[in-house]
């Protein structure tokens, strides 16, 4: 496949007559980064957000942008980037934020290349990223993306170095209830999930600034230890179920080499429970203080090196114990643009014509062979979604073990892989008529009871062919889910059903998602017990059997059973522990022989499954 387009580079532009860019210093999918110069001859960073990626994200791509330029600029403080101005230039149709340049790199780029910083120096660098936050939490604002990415280390003359915090992109205002529901999307989850508390994590809407002090303790144990506190944690049912069940372990278990006292500091901001967490930032900061190797908090270049083997051991053993009275800027997303493969050729072979839909969990295109034109469809998965390379390859290969099935409630699988270029993976497949069940019941709300039992009818027998291949499908859903009218054996129309989605399966248990995107996949959302408890290690066809129960909940009741829950957190939990509600609650009309069918196909336990 062929690499898409550069976005149109801007420099030479002038925005708003005033800011002229000379140079990039950064670039995404969403927009770029300049140096730029004002009429005054002071040098700055101006942050753009492209027309294009607007449109892709929707209204609140700008309402969020412009509000971290609000929040920002509000906020003036040493340890808090500053924000100058921003606007929106009609002339090239881009907005814009204006801010200090910055020069060094984050605390991530710093702990890449050099591991555990010496005890002092760490500490010295959540001093002073407190101290930002601090002056936020001051005014009602709340980051909520604290992590090691957003901890920038200024270099300044003669060898200082001044730490900032920055990104306040999903930062929120404690005082308008109204803005904090619009904003966190009735509990979506926004922000790094390593980083984030145990209390965002389940509910954004329940955070408050002590989400800081989780996120900020969380960064300062990565550059203690090296590594981060949380491990073995690759997906984020297993983040929600280990933070659920188990507190974070101690810096003494990960960095002997640190103070007890220390690990006793930090300790007291990682607490599960906010309510005995720090009460405030700057209790962390009291808590931190003794630990700063001097009488202030000042860092030099010279300082930011890694502590060497040696000096742990000598640490480790030596440690003094201290009792303790009570890019310069970078884009805050990368927005896939799946446009760009239009007119684009996959892997020699597919000529891809026209984007069909897109959703959190891949593209579809209508394609053609470039040999023979005949039609198919394209399913490509942004890696953003499935992961590492060994993840896409999964996903491609049990895709591929669908080639050989062959059923009229099938969707036959053509061909899948991996695209070298793109690294995406891609499923070529026949072309569905009609539209998914979930489009259908979006428009109807439910189906009747004969309808809904002849779609239960053909799922079950096309996985009865799945299963007798010695395969599972994985990831039964009404997405996944073509229905198409044809006439009945009385005349009348009758839905027809076929099952697609192959591979998505893998999809429930994509990697940590980055910041800012809405954690809730369809995919994740019909997930069996089993699958979400074991990591999908314990897929079987009873889990098929459970995706099957949620579909034909859903079209009796217009509805699926967990979808009072909207926060990622929440949602895994429910899987994991509760029982499906019954489905009388819901539509107290149903047939009791679905009822009572729906009941034994979706239960807690997969052993007791049909």
């Amino acid at each position: 496949m062929g690499q898409p387009e550069a976005q149109g580079n801007l420099v030479g532009t002038t925005l708003a007559g005033k800011f002229t860019l000379t140079g990039q210093l950064g670039e995404g999918a969403m927009g770029a980064v300049y140096e730029a110069v004002t009429p005054e001859g002071r040098i700055v960073a101006v942050k753009t957000l492209l027309a294009a990626a607007r449109q892709q994200l929707g209204p609140e791509a700008l309402s969020r942008f412009v509000r971290e330029a609000q929040v920002s600029a509000s906020l003036q403080n040493p340890h808090v980037v500053e924000v100058i101005d921003a606007g929106h230039d009609e002339t090239t149709d881009v907005a814009f934020m204006v801010m200090e340049v910055l020069r060094g790199e984050d605390l991530e780029q710093l702990l890449t290349r050099t591991g555990a910083l010496r005890p002092e120096v760490a500490v010295r660098v959540a001093l002073q990223a407190a101290r930002g936050l601090a002056a936020a939490h001051a005014q009602g604002i709340i980051h909520r993306d604290v992590k090691p990415s957003n901890i920038f280390l200024h270099r300044v003359e003669g060898g200082g170095v001044v730490v900032k915090v920055c990104d306040f992109g999903i930062a929120k205002e404690q005082a308008s209830a109204s803005e904090q529901q619009a904003l966190t999307q009735t509990g979506s989850v926004l922000g790094s999930p390593l980083y984030m508390s145990p209390e965002q994590l389940l509910n954004a809407k329940k955070a408050d600034h002590r989400a800081d002090v989780w996120g900020l303790a969380m960064s300062v144990f990565d550059a203690l230890a090296g590594e981060p506190a949380l491990q073995n944690v690759s997906n984020l049912p297993a983040l929600v179920m280990a933070l659920a069940r188990q507190d974070v372990r101690t810096l003494s278990e990960a960095a002997p080499w640190c103070d007890p006292s220390l690990s006793d500091a930090l300790e007291g901001a990682l607490r599960r429970d906010p309510n005995k967490r720090y009460a405030t930032m700057a209790a962390f900061i009291e808590a931190l203080e003794p630990f700063r190797g001097g009488d202030d908090e000042a860092l030099r270049e010279e300082q930011l090196v890694a502590l060497d083997a040696d000096e742990k051991e000598r640490a480790a053993r030596n440690a003094p114990r201290i009792t303790r009275a009570a890019t310069p800027v970078a884009l805050t997303a990368s927005v896939p643009q799946p446009e760009r493969y239009v007119g684009q050729t996959l892997v020699r072979r597919y000529l891809i014509v026209k984007l069909l839909r897109q959703g959190a969990d891949g593209w579809v295109y209508e394609a053609r062979t470039a040999n023979s034109g005949r039609p198919c469809h394209i399913r490509l998965v942004p890696r953003s979604v499935v992961g590492s390379g060994r993840d896409a390859e999964a996903l491609a290969e049990r895709a591929r073990a669908a080639r050989e099935l062959r059923h009229p409630n099938l969707v036959r699988v053509l061909d899948a892989g991996v695209d070298p270029i793109s690294t995406m993976p891609y499923v070529v497949f026949e072309p569905c008529e009609g539209r998914s069940l979930s489009e259908l019941l979006a428009e109807r709300g439910k189906l009747d009871t004969a309808t809904a039992a002849g779609v239960a009818l053909h799922l079950a027998r096309a996985l009865d062919v799945v299963h007798r291949s010695g395969s599972q499908h994985g990831a039964v859903r009404a997405g996944a889910v073509h229905v198409v009218e044809r006439p009945g054996p009385d005349g009348r129309p009758a839905l027809v059903a076929q099952l697609a989605g192959w591979g998505e399966a893998k999809l429930s248990f994509e990697p940590l998602p980055p910041a800012g995107a809405d954690q809730v996949t369809p995919v994740t959302r019909a997930m069996a017990p089993e699958q979400a408890r074991e990591s999908n290690k314990d897929l079987s066809p009873r889990t098929d059997i459970w995706g099957l129960s949620m579909v034909l909940y859903e079209m009796l009741s217009g509805r699926h059973p967990l979808g009072a829950y909207q926060a990622m957190g929440d949602i895994i939990l429910a899987i994991c522990v509760q029982e499906v509600p019954k489905l009388t609650l819901f539509e107290p009309r149903a047939d009791p022989r679905l009822v009572e069918l729906a009941g034994r196909l979706s239960g807690l336990r997969c052993r007791p499954r049909p």
